[in-house]
């Protein structure tokens, strides 16, 4: 096995600390980046949702988003912080169950050109944990403030949540330039059902493409509606998959550990999505990974939940 870029151990307390009386399937406590916690935090407030951050229920569990603004505020309140959660656990892996994630996130946030496509991008729970999660490795010196440029494109049928998601990257663009990071992004009206506006989508992902750009692509939290709609958007995602093979893009798919994600929605992907693509294989041998762990309430820190995920990871094989 080649040698990591970043092991476990070298994560920061910061992100996985120890705890202090651990129990055996407990030792370790994820902590949401505290860039990601003070922007949140912010923007909770702005909202008037401070009530239904602070419930110590779990926020893995839930409505994974929304159309309605109801819906919406609701999930960011109350269930946001476990879709960041299931970001971090996936790319840091701090548990060695994904086994590529960890170097792949190195490899993309170290420095140079990013272009990502987050798609659906909801409330922004993926890029901007992912870009959280850089700015506190770069802060620790654990990755080097080598120059990086993000250029992302989202994608998300909620008006709500695509305003709350340019909201939230508002309050992060500033603070991640003092670690030599500049976001950009842009965010559309997109319904996997629609072909017309799958085809913009990735139209405008691919026109910010330049030379010696990485490239990757994050879908998250998919299954509770499209886990018995894969046939019916099947030709979608595939036009998405070969658009980011063309890129030599990766692809990683992040969804909560429940029956319509494991039982239905990477089956179907499987038997009807992933065949024929080429060059762009799955990492895993086309079964997806899981993990949980407990983590530490984003706004009320003596509280915990956990989160559970299950991922793939597709790559072009240069084949």
């Amino acid at each position: 096995m080649s040698e990591q870029l970043l092991s476990a151990s070298q994560i920061p307390a910061t992100l996985w600390a120890r705890r202090t009386r651990p129990t055996l399937n407990e030792q370790h406590l994820l902590i949401l980046p505290p860039l990601l916690r003070e922007a949140y935090e912010s923007l909770i407030d702005d909202l008037g949702l401070r009530n239904d951050a602070e419930d110590a229920s779990p926020t893995d569990d839930g409505p994974q988003g929304g159309i309605s603004e109801s819906a919406t505020r609701r999930h960011f309140g109350h269930n946001f912080s476990g879709s960041c959660a299931r970001i971090q656990l996936v790319m840091l892996d701090p548990l060695d169950e994904f086994k590529t994630t960890r170097d792949l996130f190195v490899q993309l946030f170290a420095g140079g050109h990013l272009l990502l496509l987050d798609i659906p991008c909801g409330a922004g729970a993926a890029s901007a944990t992912l870009l959280a999660l850089a700015a506190e490795l770069r802060a620790n010196g654990i990755v080097p403030r080598i120059p990086l440029r993000v250029d992302i494109v989202g994608g998300d049928i909620s008006p709500p949540a695509r305003k709350i998601k340019r909201e939230l990257m508002r309050k992060l663009k500033p603070r991640l330039k003092s670690v030599g990071i500049t976001a950009t992004s842009k965010i559309v009206d997109w319904d996997i059902q629609d072909a017309d506006k799958t085809s913009e989508l990735v139209s405008i992902w691919i026109t910010k493409y330049r030379p010696r750009a990485d490239a990757a692509i994050l879908a998250l939290n998919f299954s509770g509606f499209l886990s018995n709609k894969i046939k019916e958007c099947k030709d979608r995602i595939r036009e998405i998959l070969r658009y980011g093979r063309s890129k030599n893009a990766n692809v990683v798919w992040i969804e909560p550990a429940t029956n319509a994600a494991i039982k239905e929605l990477f089956p179907g992907l499987k038997e009807y999505v992933f065949k024929n693509l080429g060059s762009l294989k799955c990492r895993w041998n086309e079964s997806p990974r899981r993990a949980e762990c407990r983590v530490s309430h984003p706004i009320k820190q003596t509280n915990e939940f956990t989160a559970r995920a299950c991922a793939m990871h597709l790559g072009c094989t240069g084949d």
